[in-house]
C-alpha cells in the first residue's frame, strides 16, 4: 500500500499487512501460499532477486508497472524470461499509458525533484 507513488520505503510491508488483514475474508489461501504472499509484498522493493517462481512472478509484475512513474524496467531486476522479453522489446511501455503529454512531463518533473 503505498502512500504515494514518490519514495515510501515503507510501502512493501503495509501492502503485507493489508494482504494479511484481508485474508479469510476477501481471499483463502493456504498458510504456505500466504508466507509467500506476505514476503513478496513486504520485500518487492528491497531485494533485488527471487529464488522462488512465485515471489519472483509477484516482483516481475510489479516492475513491469514501473513505467507509471517514467521508470524503465531492467531486464537486471527480473525474474522469468517473459517478463525479460518485455522489456527487451519495449513492450513494457504498452501497460503504462498516458492520456496526454502534458500528464507525462508532470510525471518527470515530480521524479527528478521530489525523490
Amino acid at each position: 500500500m503505498r502512500f504515494n507513488d514518490g519514495c515510501d520505503p515503507e510501502h512493501g510491508f503495509r501492502g503485507a499487512e493489508y494482504a494479511k488483514s484481508l485474508r479469510n475474508k476477501e481471499y483463502e489461501i493456504t498458510e504456505e501460499q500466504f508466507e509467500l504472499l506476505y514476503y513478496a509484498c513486504q520485500y518487492h522493493n528491497n531485494k533485488r532477486m527471487a529464488e522462488d517462481k512465485t515471489i519472483g512472478t509477484c516482483w516481475d509484475a510489479d516492475r513491469l508497472d514501473l513505467g507509471r512513474v517514467c521508470i524503465q524496467p531492467s531486464e537486471d531486476f527480473l525474474y522469468s524470461e517473459e517478463a525479460k522479453f518485455i522489456v527487451k522489446e519495449n513492450k513494457w511501455k504498452e501497460l503504462t499509458k498516458f492520456e496526454n503529454k502534458i500528464e507525462m512531463s508532470m510525471m518527470k518533473f515530480w521524479k527528478k525533484w521530489f525523490c
